[in-house]
């Protein structure tokens, strides 16, 4: 998962990487980006290499994103390697990126579909195997026996709160009555 922000908005967003894509010399990167329960939002972004690894750019040259819209199309569809390698693509498994991940949604957005059916191109192209999916997921439950950081402290301020009221109340009683 990497954290990508939106460049119009700037709200920032949990996206699963799929895969990578090289075609023609250039690099690019298919992610999704949870949208509902079942159904989650797919996107294609340019890979620019620097001397630390892979930034993520969303500017496009003519017809570029469109012929990327067809080739995500074709995977979902499950098209053998072989007939995607000759067509020019190839995919890569392991993409490194570094610095901010910004993207912009209108141009980069491709289509919204069920998560599983993401699962099933995954495991096809053999990205990840099916034993991931098998692995249960492990709850983090907070121990209720520990105290807080700070219980005492604020248990303390909450005590001397009280303490200064009813002092203020105390000396408000008695410049009255006296």
């Amino acid at each position: 998962m990497i954290e990508v922000i939106d460049k119009d908005s700037n709200q920032k967003m949990m996206a699963m990487i799929l895969c990578g894509i090289c075609y023609q010399d250039d690099c690019y990167l298919v992610y999704c980006i949870r949208r509902e329960k079942e159904d989650a939002n797919l996107f294609v972004s340019r890979l620019i290499q620097n001397s630390q690894g892979y930034v993520m750019d969303f500017s496009f040259e003519n017809g570029e994103k469109e012929v990327l819209d067809r080739l995500v199309q074709r995977l979902l569809n499950k098209e053998s390697k072989k007939n995607l390698e000759e067509a020019g693509f190839s995919i890569m498994k392991d993409i490194s990126l570094n610095g901010i991940c910004y993207f912009d949604i209108q141009k980069c957005y491709v289509s919204t579909v069920p998560k599983s059916l993401i699962k099933d191109c995954l495991i096809y192209y053999g990205l990840v195997s099916e034993k991931l999916f098998d692995q249960p997921v492990v709850e983090v439950v907070e121990d209720k026996r520990k105290f807080n950081e700070g219980f005492v402290g604020n248990i303390a301020f909450i005590l001397f709160g009280i303490f200064l009221i009813i002092f203020c109340i105390l000396v408000i009683y008695e410049v009255l009555s006296g």
